[in-house]
């Protein structure tokens, strides 16, 4: 059976699209890349803001929210969003399970260039 870039399968008669996410992490693990150091542990609301370059971490473990967040006024749970701009990230006691500055640097470019 032929794998499908863009496609997961959920049964023998069917698929859901697969996330621009998780095909990134398919290509990453391809190449070897899918690795502790090369993820973040976000709860579904923040992962979505941060696939859509809405919050970034930069390499220095700080979070990051776009302009036009930070600009807009949309109630309580966008106040709160905004409250963690320039906040550092809650790393891991082990060093070697915290996040590559590098991958961190790479991602935070595309944020940049999305926000």
């Amino acid at each position: 059976m032929k794998r499908s870039e863009h496609r997961i399968l959920t049964t023998h008669v069917g698929s859901l699209p697969r996330p621009p996410a998780l095909r990134d992490l398919l290509v990453r693990q391809d190449r070897g890349e899918a690795v502790v150091e090369n993820g973040l542990s976000l709860c579904s609301i923040h992962h979505r803001a941060f696939d859509q370059h809405l919050v970034g971490v930069s390499p220095d473990y700080r979070i990051r929210v776009s302009a036009r967040l930070l600009e807009d006024d949309d109630g309580p749970m966008l106040e709160l969003l905004k409250g963690f701009h320039g906040q550092s990230i809650q790393l891991p006691a082990r060093t070697r399970w915290r996040p590559d500055r590098e991958r961190l640097a790479e991602r935070f470019e595309r944020f940049l260039a999305g926000a």
